[in-house]
């Protein structure tokens, strides 16, 4: 069995692999469909394995032949460019090395870093207890639920000041999706999210999550 090959190239390029054809019918299968998509030109010919890039950025598996798509520009202008769309205050220790994943999740890890030396924003959330010296309102609905005055305690509904909202919740998810598009990104991201994990409750990064987010932006 051949061994594991990659190769990279840049968008728009197209280079020749002399005497390396794909691998089995399984690889073909693939290769017909990737060049129908427009993501890979791939073509067998008599002097090798021709492979045309388009305007597709990533990684694609042709047996055992694993193929890196990456900009044509190179990381420092890309770098440059994302900066100047979204803002970016801080600049990367390592842009890394043109993936578009690497570079957003070092842009998301940078403003993150800089958003924990500030500290994360706090607001009042909503808490629910049963305490023996009330505060806030009485939860009138779990009061009854637990047959009226029954123990030395009362159900109470209060606002405390915290961090765990659903804009500091939305960074936590926000990472963990970074590191699992760009996992090079990991080592650096590592103690911003044990960090987080100790203050703001774990959940998914959805439409949901992201609208609760905005609203508190929009509160201020």
């Amino acid at each position: 069995m051949r061994e594991p090959t990659t190769v990279t190239l840049s968008e728009w390029t197209r280079v020749l692999l002399p005497g390396r054809w794909l691998l089995d019918e399984e690889a073909r299968a693939t290769a017909a469909q990737l060049t129908e998509e427009g993501r890979l030109e791939v073509r067998e010919l008599r002097a090798g394995l021709e492979l045309a890039a388009r305007s597709y950025v990533g990684n694609v598996e042709l047996g055992d032949l694993r193929v890196k798509i990456v900009p044509k520009l190179n990381p420092d202008a890309l770098w440059k460019l994302l900066v100047y769309c979204h803002g970016a205050r801080a600049s990367p220790r390592d842009p890394g090395q043109g993936s578009p994943a690497e570079l957003l999740a070092t842009h998301l890890i940078a403003e993150v870093e800089g958003m924990l030396l500030r500290g994360l924003e706090r607001g009042y959330l909503l808490r629910k207890a049963a305490l023996s010296s009330p505060r806030g309102r009485l939860d009138l609905q779990a009061l009854a639920a637990r047959g009226g005055l029954v123990e030395a305690t009362l159900p109470c509904a209060f606002a405390e000041p915290g961090v765990d909202r659903a804009l500091n919740r939305a960074l936590l998810a926000g990472l963990e999706v970074a590191v699992a598009l760009a996992p090079t990104v990991g080592p650096r991201a590592a103690p911003l999210r044990a960090l987080l994990r100790r203050v703001v409750s774990p959940c998914t990064l959805d439409e949901k999550l992201l609208r609760e987010a905005r609203a508190e932006i929009h509160r201020g």
